[in-house]
């Protein structure tokens, strides 16, 4: 698929309008940045599908964003898919010192191999927010939408007009340290 690094001070931005990635060994897009910096995303009308087989021991993502020191993961996307990729349909960490912010709208999660549809991760100090509009995220082997939010900071979620049904678990949002799960 699509790799991008970012690793010293800077910030990590991607943009994917009316885009495919499809069948690539590994993640369909990988964003990673390790500096002092964020990450910046806005996916529109893009599909992602049946990525991540190559490696059986560790299964990768339709898209997975990494932000490892301090800075934000900020981004939105709309109008696309995600189609039976082998871990998670979409997987966004981040370890530093920042929060995770991102809208989801109309879009579809469907069938992961091996994960969750929807994941989001945050082990800094810092938050997670994140709103879930007009979609759908069924028939995944793990959850249908998941945030884990276990350093200083609260885990906000709004779910709006979506459907998380026949996935192993439908929603989990777990508050891990000091903060709310809202």
């Amino acid at each position: 698929g699509v790799r991008v690094d970012e690793r010293d001070a800077g910030t990590l931005t991607f943009t994917a309008i009316s885009s495919r990635f499809a069948r690539a060994g590994a993640d369909g897009v990988e964003l990673d940045e390790t500096g002092a910096g964020g990450v910046t995303f806005d996916v529109y009308g893009s599909t992602f599908e049946a990525n991540g087989p190559l490696n059986p021991d560790d299964l990768d993502d339709g898209i997975d964003v990494d932000e490892v020191d301090d800075g934000d993961v900020v981004g939105s996307i709309r109008a696309s898919s995600f189609l039976a990729n082998h871990d998670e349909g979409i997987d966004t960490n981040e370890d530093g010192a920042g929060s995770i912010d991102v809208d989801l709208v109309s879009i579809k999660v469907l069938d992961t191999v091996d994960g969750d549809g929807i994941a989001f991760e945050e082990h800094g100090s810092g938050g997670v927010t994140i709103e879930l509009r007009a979609s759908t995220s069924t028939g995944n082997t793990g959850d249908g939408f998941e945030i884990a939010e276990d350093g200083d900071g609260s885990a906000h979620s709004q779910i709006i007009g979506s459907n998380l049904s026949g996935n192993d678990n439908g929603i989990d949002v777990e508050e891990l340290d000091q903060g709310d799960a809202i």
